[in-house]
């Protein structure tokens, strides 16, 4: 084994980590009668997105070196590393249908986007045609972050708000999570998981990995800061849902440029992150009325968007506004893609009736009605409240 390989097996599993935050944050940000199914879905999501990448998504995104079904190759360091990137994309997928879908629908959403939509991307962005137009994309910013946030998006509008969350005179209601605590560990690990993978992308892609990891940190840091002026100079609150969206999509930005990018860029790119990641958040809530419990939508689109234009200012590029044409040419490319793609599926899922639980089914809430449970049952009621919706 060389030490590439070595060092590209640990990134790896460091990445993972970003699962095991997914878990945590998705399942804190969503009401406790969902948080157990929020729990399995995380975890099943992983093992569908994993089966599907190694049976189709890897030879998509390397063709070269890889058959269909792991037929007449291997899952090697290299391999094993991607599977893990895009377990991000997936899961910043789920978050956009949380607490009023049926299981099946986000998870076939997840199986498209790890056999083929992320592969299909990742190929253009590191071997295909942006790649040879000289798209700069080092950690994914595109291929995981546009696509995840698109996915979340066409999901949350397709299957429509939660009940109760909007009203007719025009008003929103805030359905606050159940867990502050497990949201905000849930960020850090994904910080973690996050920083790793993009540390690993540097190295894959012949990138300095340890600049890459200290402008993750410190973006990511500017972020969290950006999202706490604004949040106290607007609301006059430290709002910790806006900062915990800042923070972690001021991480995002810095994907694409990665270890090309000088500090004062990444601080500046991830403080503006901080910034505009809440407008977007309350601006799709308030007057798209994009019901999103998980903030995914706003934290991976404008933090993926924002990290490739930047990556136009980084390291080697000659002429910048020659490449910022070329970054939002890719930009476009894999948004239209992720928004076809996942808008199909949702689309069909929704036809068949399989999207959108009832109104009677939601009040109960994921846990009792798909399985039969809750996620702490020494403090929940397990009585049916929403009997008359049922007589009727």
């Amino acid at each position: 084994m060389q030490p590439s390989e070595l060092w590209l097996i640990l990134f790896a599993l460091a990445a993972l980590s970003a699962r095991l935050g997914i878990c945590l944050y998705l399942s804190g940000m969503c009401r406790a009668r969902n948080a157990a199914a929020a729990c399995l879905r995380s975890i099943a999501d992983a093992c569908i997105a994993v089966i599907a990448f190694w049976a189709v998504g890897f030879a998509i995104l390397s063709p070269a070196s890889h058959a269909w079904f792991g037929l007449h190759g291997s899952f090697t360091a290299a391999a094993f590393f991607n599977a893990s990137m895009v377990l991000i994309a997936t899961g910043a997928a789920l978050g956009g249908t949380l607490g009023r879908t049926r299981m099946l629908a986000p998870l076939t959403v997840s199986a498209l986007l790890a056999g083929i939509v992320v592969p299909l991307a990742g190929r253009w962005v590191w071997s295909g045609w942006l790649h040879d137009l000289g798209f700069i994309d080092i950690a994914g910013d595109g291929p995981l972050h546009l696509c995840g946030a698109l996915a979340a998006l066409t999901g949350a509008a397709i299957a429509r708000p939660r009940g109760g969350k909007y009203n007719r005179d025009g008003s929103t209601n805030l359905i606050p999570g159940h867990s502050v605590p497990y949201a905000a560990v849930g960020a850090m690990a994904l910080a973690f998981g996050f920083i790793a993978q993009i540390t690993g992308c540097a190295i894959l892609r012949d990138s300095s990995p340890g600049a890459a990891a200290a402008n993750a940190l410190l973006a990511s840091a500017a972020g969290g800061c950006g999202a706490l002026l604004l949040a106290r100079q607007r609301y006059r609150i430290a709002d910790i849902h806006l900062f915990l969206a800042g923070f972690l999509a001021g991480l995002v930005t810095t994907a694409a440029g990665a270890g090309n990018l000088s500090s004062p860029l990444a601080a500046a790119v991830g403080l503006l992150a901080g910034i505009l990641t809440p407008t977007a958040l309350v601006w799709l809530d308030l007057r798209l009325r994009i019901d999103d419990p998980s903030s995914a939508v706003a934290t991976h689109f404008v933090g993926g968007t924002l990290g490739l234009l930047a990556a136009a200012f980084s390291a080697g590029v000659t002429s910048p506004v020659k490449q910022l044409g070329i970054q939002l040419l890719g930009i476009l490319a894999i948004s239209a893609l992720a928004l076809i793609a996942s808008g199909a599926v949702f689309m069909l899922m929704r036809s068949a009736n399989q999207l959108r639980l009832s109104e009677a089914d939601e009040l109960d809430g994921d846990d009792l009605v798909e399985h039969d449970l809750n996620a702490y049952p020494d403090f929940q009621q397990t009585m049916i409240k929403s009997y008359h919706l049922r007589e009727t």
